[in-house]
C-alpha cells in the first residue's frame, strides 16, 4: 500500500528506567487515515542502549550485533509485507507473520484436536501414540503434505512398525475388492491383518 509508512518506536508507553527496560517496536502508519498499528521487534533495552542512527542501531550491549539483525530482520518482512499484494489495509499488516493455513502443522492440528475431545484415557493413549507415529514417519508435516502420495509412503510405513492385526473404522464407502466390487457401508468394521491390501483412488483417499 502506498499510503503507508513505517519506522521504528523505542519506549512508546515512557516506562523506561535504570531498572525497567524499554521495547522496540515498529509502527507502520496510513498516512491517509492517521492510523497505525505496533509490531513488536521483542526487544528490549536500557538506558544508552538505543541510539536512532540509521532508524534504529543497539549499543553499548554485550548482543549488539544479534539484536541489530533481528531487529532489522523483522523490520524488513514487515516493509515487505505491507508492500505486497497481500496488504490491503492496514490492519493486514498485523498478519505480517502469519503462517497461512496449507503450511500449518498437521501434527499440532490433531494434538489440539484431540485434546478437544472428551475421550477416555485409553483411547487418548491410542491416539497419541498414532500421531507419534505421524510425527515420527517425516511424511505428513503440513497441510501440504496430506496428498494421496504421501498417505500410500505413511501406510508402508505403518505397515513396517506394526505386526499386529488392528480394526480399520471407515467413514465413507470405500471399494476394497476390485473383483467383487465389495463397498462398505459408512461407520462399517472391517479386521485387517498388516498384509491386507486396500485399493483407494485419490479422491477416495482424501475423503475418508
Amino acid at each position: 500500500m502506498e499510503t503507508l509508512s513505517i519506522r521504528y518506536v523505542f519506549d512508546k508507553k515512557k516506562k523506561m528506567s535504570d531498572t525497567v527496560p524499554g521495547l522496540l517496536q515498529i509502527e507502520v502508519r496510513d498516512k491517509k487515515i492517521n492510523k497505525c498499528v505496533y509490531i513488536s521487534t521483542g526487544v528490549h533495552l536500557y538506558k544508552g542502549q538505543f541510539s536512532d542512527k540509521n532508524g534504529f542501531t543497539c549499543v553499548k550491549h554485550p548482543n549488539a550485533i544479534h539484536i541489530n539483525k533481528q531487529a532489522r530482520s523483522i523490520y524488513n518482512k514487515v516493509e515487505a509485507f505491507m508492500y505486497s499484494d497481500k496488504c490491503k489495509c492496514l490492519d493486514d499488516v498485523k498478519k505480517w507473520d502469519a503462517i497461512p493455513e496449507n503450511r500449518k502443522s498437521f501434527v499440532i492440528f490433531m494434538r489440539e484436536l484431540l485434546l478437544q475431545k472428551n475421550v477416555e484415557w485409553l483411547t487418548q493413549t491410542t491416539n497419541r501414540s498414532f500421531i507419534k507415529k505421524v510425527e515420527d514417519s517425516g511424511f505428513l508435516d503440513t497441510f501440504d503434505d496430506v496428498t494421496y502420495e504421501n498417505i500410500v509412503k505413511f501406510d508402508g510405513y505403518m505397515r513396517k512398525k506394526i505386526k499386529t492385526e488392528g480394526t480399520l473404522y471407515m467413514e465413507n464407502p470405500v471399494q476394497i475388492d476390485p473383483l467383487n466390487q465389495t463397498n462398505l457401508t459408512p461407520c462399517s468394521k472391517i479386521r485387517l491383518t498388516p498384509l491386507t491390501k486396500i485399493k483407494m483412488t485419490p479422491f477416495e483417499c482424501m475423503s475418508t
